[in-house]
């Protein structure tokens, strides 16, 4: 519609002004980005409130990542001609990237508010809730998705996504609430329910998503995804032979899925099929070479069995090289190192492991250990004293 306005206008172009905004206009399209804001620039100059002529300098620059300038002419725009939405979106787009995102969800909120099905504006608002939920920044997600809700947006994925923006600030209520609207708005789609489940489980409401599961299981019978998920469930309240089940089965309809063969791997060693599991987990390590976790698990499993220690050891080393962020592979690495009398090698594992997880009292403990090794008496004193009141609580 913009687009055939934009022709009918130059069509009619009589001015000189109008003359430079259709040349800028065509070169622009040509993607001519220099040439087209000359030309802009000098419409603009010509007649310095034709709210098109701004509109398109706006744009140009903004193409150019010229991202200030931009906002500058399309404020322009939009206050001349505030009816505008298309230059009102260009405006909030360029906004969300100088980091403004106070002023870019007005505009969107008023485009929407106008029209709630602006297909354009709610995926752009999508996008930069998205951005900021994987910058950590989730209270700010929420506050977009909220803006975008408010003004009248029904879609599944806003919902889903404002419900791990809550999950993530620990607002379990408002998470579940938010995905079971996805769910409302979507019953057919897999997906909101697999989330659902993975935020119940994550907060060890496990009741909750047995059900939440079960129906999952009534929209999509065949679904790894599902079987997976079970499985953890399962797993989680010591149901290890059902969990045997799930996860072998979520394994069956998928062996491309890694979380589905750790699973299996995991729950193997935790019956006690120790050959099984060290089949599984080397398969795992031999078809995804790249993924840390396969390392910890086979390594931990062959640490606690008293078993190949050096071989233990050399698992935990590949897992942080492949994810320095784990504190269980820290751990044990640290655990071992310490064992065979090496307390300089292993105090750094021992000092990331507590830095990653701080609330493990037996992480502590051996950091206790390692102090004392060393002769740091006053450190090794804090850390159990640490110890203390994480076992009191």
């Amino acid at each position: 519609m913009i687009l055939c306005l934009l022709l009918f206008w130059f069509q009619t172009a009589r001015s000189p002004a109008q003359e430079h905004a259709r040349r800028g206009f065509e070169l622009f399209q040509k993607g001519e980005l220099k040439p087209a804001e000359a030309e802009l620039r000098e419409a603009t100059r010509l007649s310095p409130n034709d709210a098109i002529s701004l509109a398109l300098l706006g744009g140009v620059l903004a193409r150019q990542n010229r991202l200030k300038e931009a906002r500058v002419y399309l404020e322009k725009a939009v206050a001349i001609d505030p009816a505008d939405s298309g230059t009102r979106y260009n405006l909030a787009a360029v906004q969300f990237q100088l980091g403004d995102s106070r002023a870019a969800k007005m505009n969107l909120e008023r485009i929407l508010r106008a029209r709630p099905d602006h297909k354009a504006a709610i995926a752009l608002g999508h996008q930069a809730a998205l951005g900021e939920y994987r910058a950590n920044r989730f209270a700010d997600s929420q506050s977009t998705l909220e803006a975008l809700i408010g003004a009248g947006v029904r879609k599944a994925e806003v919902f889903n996504l404002l419900a791990w923006s809550f999950h993530r600030q620990n607002r379990l209520t408002e998470a579940v609430g938010a995905m079971r609207q996805a769910i409302e708005l979507e019953p057919a789609v897999e997906t909101n329910y697999d989330n659902l489940a993975q935020i119940l489980l994550e907060q060890k409401e496990n009741v909750a998503a047995a059900d939440v599961i079960r129906k999952a299981l009534e929209v999509a019978p065949d679904s790894f995804q599902v079987y997976k998920l079970k499985g953890r469930m399962e797993m989680q309240i010591g149901n290890y032979k059902r969990a045997l089940e799930s996860f072998s089965r979520a394994v069956a309809l998928n062996g491309g899925d890694a979380e589905s063969l750790l699973g299996l791997g995991l729950i193997q060693e935790k019956l006690a099929q120790l050959d099984q599991a060290t089949a599984t987990l080397e398969k795992g390590i031999a078809r995804f070479p790249g993924d840390a976790q396969f390392y910890q698990a086979y390594g931990r499993m062959l640490a606690e069995s008293a078993a190949r220690l050096d071989a233990a050891a050399t698992l935990f080393q590949k897992a942080l090289a492949l994810d320095s962020s784990l504190p269980e592979s820290h751990y044990y690495l640290g655990k071992l190192l310490l064992a065979k009398g090496k307390a300089p090698e292993s105090l750094p594992h021992l000092e990331a492991a507590a830095k990653l997880d701080p609330k493990s009292s037996r992480i502590h403990l051996s950091l206790a250990n390692a102090y004392r090794s060393l002769e740091r008496k006053d450190d090794a004193a804090r850390e159990l004293t640490i110890v203390r009141e994480l076992q009191e609580k």
